[in-house]
């Protein structure tokens, strides 16, 4: 799962058209603001569990799987993180952004 989660927000960092046209026309709470992907954890796992090749896991263990990965770490190398963008309290229903990490010259 981890593979095609990474491969997925790389493709989201590359502005893939094929994908990002599937953001847009995908009925999740996963779209763009502002050129950034905002996403609650619940339409992340909607829209990736329909692309071919994720591995079916239930909503339960893709997050489980999710929070033990080294996501964040990985996407930094890319300049990218994800961030809480508003939080509702639960995880499930709080709102993420994938951003460009903030550079700062010293």
């Amino acid at each position: 799962m981890y593979a095609e989660l990474l491969a997925f927000f790389t493709a989201v960092c590359n502005k893939d058209a094929e994908l990002c046209r599937g953001i847009v026309d995908a009925e999740a709470d996963l779209h763009f603001n502002e050129g950034e992907l905002v996403f609650s954890l619940v339409g992340l796992y909607q829209v990736l569990s329909l692309q071919p090749g994720f591995p079916a896991l239930g909503y339960a263990e893709f997050r489980r799987r999710l929070y033990a990965s080294r996501l964040n770490s990985d996407l930094a190398l890319m300049g990218a993180q994800i961030v809480v963008m508003a939080s509702s309290g639960k995880v499930d229903s709080s709102l993420y952004r994938l951003t460009q990490r903030s550079t700062s010259i010293r």
